[in-house]
């Protein structure tokens, strides 16, 4: 019995979740919950993370976080940076209660080489491309990638 559980065990942690999907070569991955207070004080069991390669692009920045966006909104962008809705979040607590405290951002993301271009507030993310390097979101700022430092 106790192989069974281990072999299920390893394999689960070898073989991707099935909820895994994939833009190019960044992947969009259910990662369980671990923290059970915030378990207690939200909907859900899984986060979404992304990862280049093998490698989670947004865990150094930011130990909580789930992605928003739709991964087929991800895709249907077409281009080499795509805009994607995450949202980062902890607990706040003092001696009465406990709070879930939820920011939500959008990043821009080289997909090709999995690099977060620059990160700004969520309605960033409601917009469109006017060319392959020019965002514009829907209250008119413009985000010009050729412009931003290296």
């Amino acid at each position: 019995m106790r192989i069974g559980v281990m072999l299920a065990l390893v394999l689960s942690l070898v073989i991707p979740p099935a909820r895994a999907k994939q833009v190019g070569f960044v992947r969009f991955v259910s990662v369980p919950i671990k923290n059970k207070l915030v378990l207690q004080l939200i909907d859900r069991k899984y986060d979404i993370h992304i990862f280049f390669k093998k490698k989670d692009i947004f865990i150094s920045r930011y130990r909580n976080y789930t992605v928003e966006s739709d991964v087929s909104d991800v895709a249907d962008q077409h281009n080499k940076i795509a805009a994607i809705q995450f949202s980062t979040y902890d607990i706040a607590s003092d001696s009465a209660r406990s709070d879930f405290h939820e920011v939500v951002k959008c990043a821009f993301v080289d997909m090709p080489h999995g690099r977060v271009l620059f990160e700004s507030d969520s309605q960033m993310c409601d917009g469109e491309w006017k060319t392959p390097m020019l965002w514009q979101d829907a209250s008119g700022r413009y985000l010009d990638f050729y412009k931003l430092p290296r």
